[in-house]
């Protein structure tokens, strides 16, 4: 692993913006395009991590009762969110009709995600989600350490 970041978040819907500023920041300093000297980074890479922290943290604003934990894992080859509330029960993909307005973040998550899950907790549950750097970017990683 290169590096981890972890963050307390408000158990409240601003908890899902903390978050998502977090994530970004993190990875905007750690991706870099490939053969490139400068600072720039992969944006839609971080914009797609930014989706699914926000997605994942709405959801456990709406379940906590009054802790929120974000982990953030950097690996060679893929990024690991993990979002832990001390909510009850765990979330599941909705079926919802065309017009209504919420009940796709999973399917977001979904989509953008190489892989999620959810790990139930003896006092709540970690929503987790692994995205691929390798397929989805041109990026590489600056693997020193950055430990927070």
């Amino acid at each position: 692993m290169c590096w981890t970041r972890r963050e307390a978040v408000p158990c409240e819907p601003s908890g899902a913006t903390v978050g998502r500023h977090a994530v970004t920041a993190a990875l905007t300093e750690t991706l870099h395009p490939v053969g490139s000297e400068d600072r720039a980074v992969d944006h839609e890479l971080v914009y797609e991590a930014g989706v699914v922290a926000t997605e994942l943290l709405s959801n456990a604003a709406r379940a906590c009762r009054s802790l929120i934990a974000l982990r953030l894992d950097v690996h060679h080859g893929s990024i690991r969110i993990e979002v832990y509330d001390d909510g009850p029960g765990v979330p599941v993909e909705r079926r919802v009709r065309g017009d209504e307005v919420g009940g796709r973040g999973l399917r977001i998550v979904d989509s953008l995600s190489t892989s999620w899950g959810t790990i139930p907790r003896p006092t709540g549950k970690c929503v987790w989600s692994e995205m691929s750097i390798v397929s989805t970017s041109t990026a590489y990683l600056d693997c020193t350490d950055r430990r927070r």
